[in-house]
């Protein structure tokens, strides 16, 4: 599992930080994936969608290995 998380502008008041299951880079730079959760503040984006993730909007990382969580860090910090 090899994921990002990523600052999607608001439709409405606040942003939504979303989870993307990364399927390849693209050549440009850009990362190509899908939305890994359900967004509350996006209606506009489902679970499952394809997206373009462009490596300034993300807000965290994380890939498991060997059965070992790394990255994550909004995760951990909101569990103390």
């Amino acid at each position: 599992m090899r994921v990002v998380k990523v600052v999607y502008a608001p439709l409405a008041q606040v942003e939504e930080h979303i989870w993307v299951d990364l399927l390849r880079l693209k050549e440009d730079g850009s990362l190509a994936g899908l939305i890994a959760n359900a967004p509350h503040a996006r209606p506009d984006l489902k679970r499952g969608d394809p997206v373009i993730v462009v490596r300034d909007r993300v807000s965290d990382w994380g890939y498991v290995l060997d059965g070992q969580m790394h990255g994550f860090y909004t995760i951990f910090a909101r569990c103390g």
